[in-house]
């Protein structure tokens, strides 16, 4: 008579539940680390029969906003009186009133201006004032107000820290673009007129995204060895800091 199993199973069964046991599990991910901006955030319409060509060059700053705010918008402005520097703004072909209206308020912003809300009309301001008449929208929440003016956007981050975030849009962002940051609820307030906050959005969309989702990893049971020594051995021959 052959020798009996001291636990119970037939010597196959074990042997098969052994190779089960020590098999590694491995999930495949995408190999994607980055999102992708909303399609159409920041594109234009063409300008069509309404174009407008504008022929700026090295003139004032009062003189710019009555070419744009009053002559061509025909909206109510005024100007503080500390505000200075000279704008150039040339469009080789017909633009869009809006194109327009976009390049003149980067081109206040580069001289420390921006254009805010007041009363029935807009006032424009030194930019380090900008943000306390700026209006509040927050993300998701349809705008039906003017395209003019500086507005705060407040972006609520769902994978990244807002400190993280801040750190890559810098960089990138208009001059006092970045507000706030609000690590305890993950927020992050942005300041611009609407092309400048459409790009930083790009910008956040691009990199807010559940990195794990992208990667693939394994579950490798370890029999022989200790679980952190293997790692450790691991992370030197890749050099890898995870």
């Amino acid at each position: 008579m052959g020798q009996a199993n001291p636990i119970g199973a037939p010597l196959s069964t074990r042997r098969a539940d052994d190779r089960q046991a020590t098999q590694a599990s491995v999930f495949e991910g995408s190999g994607r680390f980055v999102g992708e901006p909303p399609t159409g955030t920041t594109s234009s319409a063409d300008a069509g029969a309404d174009g407008v060509t504008v022929n700026l060059v090295n003139v004032s700053a009062p003189q710019a906003a009555k070419a744009i705010l009053g002559d061509m918008l025909s909206v109510k402005y005024s100007i503080d009186p500390t505000i200075d520097g000279r704008i150039t703004i040339q469009t080789p072909k017909p633009v869009t009133r809006l194109a327009a209206l976009d390049l003149f308020q980067t081109a206040l912003r580069s001289n420390n201006a921006a254009v805010v809300s007041k009363g029935d009309g807009y006032k424009i301001v030194p930019l380090d004032q900008a943000a306390t008449g700026a209006a509040i929208r927050v993300e998701g929440v349809a705008d039906t107000s003017e395209r003019i003016g500086s507005g705060l956007q407040v972006v609520q981050l769902k994978y990244v820290s807002a400190s993280e975030i801040r750190r890559v849009l810098e960089p990138i962002a208009p001059r006092r673009g970045v507000v706030r940051t609000d690590d305890a609820r993950n927020l992050i307030t942005l300041s611009g007129n609407r092309q400048e906050v459409a790009a930083m959005m790009d910008a956040i969309h691009l990199f807010d995204v559940d990195a794990m989702k992208g990667m693939s990893f394994a579950l490798v049971p370890v029999k022989t060895s200790q679980p952190d020594a293997i790692a450790n051995e691991l992370k030197t021959v890749f050099a890898s800091e995870i």
